[in-house]
């Protein structure tokens, strides 16, 4: 979201094994900025923007889309948000199916 004009693509990469990575993938040039293993049994795949928009108590036909920024809702960006707006209806919804109405970004480091 503090980057306007960037993009990046997640990608999950299973072996035959049963082991898992998500992978951060560059929209611009392609190379992986970062990545994390899965556990076996967990799932990486983001929730989709109907059900996002449902736990929201919002319309999937509002302004929907994927984002992600350092903040309270994320720390990583491996778990992006769902950005839901209708007017000045604003809301996020996190990976787990948690609302938010606002998302602060004031992080302190450590």
């Amino acid at each position: 979201m503090d980057r306007a004009g960037e993009f990046y693509y997640l990608v999950l990469i299973e072996a035959k094994s049963g082991e898992a990575s998500l992978a951060m993938v560059g929209g611009q040039n392609g190379a992986v900025d970062s990545f994390a293993s899965v556990q076996p049994g967990q799932s990486m795949a983001p929730i989709s923007p109907d059900r996002a928009a449902r736990l929201a108590n919002l319309d999937p036909a509002d302004e929907i889309e994927l984002v992600w920024m350092p903040c309270n809702a994320s720390r990583s960006p491996l778990y992006p948000l769902w950005r839901i707006r209708r007017g000045e209806d604003l809301r996020y919804v996190d990976q787990r199916g948690v609302v938010f109405t606002e998302v602060r970004t004031s992080m302190r480091g450590g």
